[in-house]
């Protein structure tokens, strides 16, 4: 004789397993077991657990008598093969005595994920809730703004008519970025690398500035083609043709040209851009010892760039053409429009 026995268990409903205890059965006896023995239980560890405990035997056929022995049953088989029908539920667990709610018999039903789900609903309602609470709190103890003597006495807010609420709104022009200018500072420099050809000037005077424009780099006098020392801004002109430029003690060189005088009409030692810095027009002196100026044609540096020039330890008078492109004075204070 051949036994075995068979665990059916569930977390879910009791009918899930005499469903599945059913169909084992139906399967057992078409291959010739015998259903001998079944039991049920019932465990609830957190969650509900259904059990069915059925033992089958193959080989003789047992019938249950009076005196429940088992006996050999000397008889074949029948030909269709009977269906057991399903044990009774095992006993629930003792609950609190009261009629349970439609959801609670729901709930008791749902598997396992569906209960999970539940509970993250209500804890979600439940932080929803605690938060409009705390807020609820905090606005009623926020301090109240007492208004001042200016508010309470500042006339109503005039209501926009119909055509100031559809207006468009006021554009604010954007702020157009202030240009980059080219400069370097002092140093010696190889024309076209390190700087680029064109004419600079220093806005603001410097004590001991020498700058030249070379031909060369080999340190000699034929190596500069023009040269400059003053304590006042200055201007010079690089030519491509130079290969660089020297600046010692002269601050920053741009490429800026903008005004750098307050007047056009009144102004002191330096060098400036006719129609730019000054007017065109006579002027006069204060009259300083050792005083020079020259009328330029370019700031090149060089003989040609003189228009002309004078030497003078008297208040001085010049008249400055509208043709003329700078006028340079050293030493001769400050001039002024006749």
């Amino acid at each position: 004789m051949e036994q075995i026995t068979k665990h059916y268990s569930s977390y879910a409903t009791w009918r899930g397993v005499t469903r599945r205890f059913n169909r084992d059965s139906r399967k057992m006896a078409a291959e010739g077991w015998h259903l001998q023995s079944q039991s049920s239980s019932y465990k609830a560890w957190g969650f509900a657990k259904h059990n069915i405990v059925a033992t089958y035997t193959r080989g003789e056929v047992f019938s249950m008598q009076s005196n429940d022995q088992p006996h050999a049953d000397p008889l074949s088989q029948p030909s269709s093969y009977p269906v057991y029908p399903a044990p009774p539920p095992p006993p629930q667990p003792s609950r609190r005595p009261g009629r349970a709610t439609r959801f609670q018999s729901w709930y008791r039903e749902q598997p396992l994920f569906m209960k999970v789900l539940v509970w993250i609903g209500v804890l979600f309602v439940a932080s929803a809730a605690i938060t409009g609470v705390v807020q609820g709190i905090q606005e009623s103890f926020a301090p109240t703004p007492t208004p001042t003597s200016s508010q309470a006495t500042s006339a109503p807010t005039p209501t926009p008519t119909s055509s100031q609420a559809t207006s468009a709104p006021t554009q604010v022009p954007t702020p157009k970025p202030a240009p980059s200018f080219a400069h370097f500072g002092d140093g010696t420099f190889v024309v076209g690398k390190d700087i680029k050809p064109g004419t600079y000037r220093t806005r603001t005077g410097s004590p001991g500035c020498y700058f030249a424009r070379l031909s060369g780099f080999g340190g000699t006098v034929d190596d500069i083609i023009a040269n400059g020392n003053t304590d006042n801004p200055a201007i010079v002109t690089i030519a491509a043709s130079d290969k660089g430029f020297q600046s010692t003690n002269c601050g920053t060189w741009t490429k800026d040209l903008s005004a750098i005088t307050t007047s056009k009409t009144s102004f002191s030692d330096g060098k400036y851009i006719i129609g730019t810095d000054i007017e065109p027009g006579t002027y006069k002196s204060g009259g300083q010892q050792g005083c020079y100026y020259a009328r330029l044609s370019g700031f090149g540096g060089i003989v040609d760039d003189i228009i002309s020039n004078a030497n003078t330890d008297t208040a001085a008078i010049v008249t400055i053409s509208a043709s003329d492109k700078g006028f340079q004075s050293d030493s001769c204070g400050t001039w002024t429009r006749q």
